[in-house]
């Protein structure tokens, strides 16, 4: 259960670090 505790923050951290850089890359788009 523990294992499955840390596997699911890896995932939750690893989507968020996705989803800011597709924002960072849209917000550059529209800086240029």
């Amino acid at each position: 259960l523990g294992i499955n505790r840390h596997q699911s923050l890896f995932v939750i951290c690893f989507l968020s670090i996705v989803l800011i850089r597709r924002e960072f890359n849209i917000f550059w788009y529209i800086a240029i």
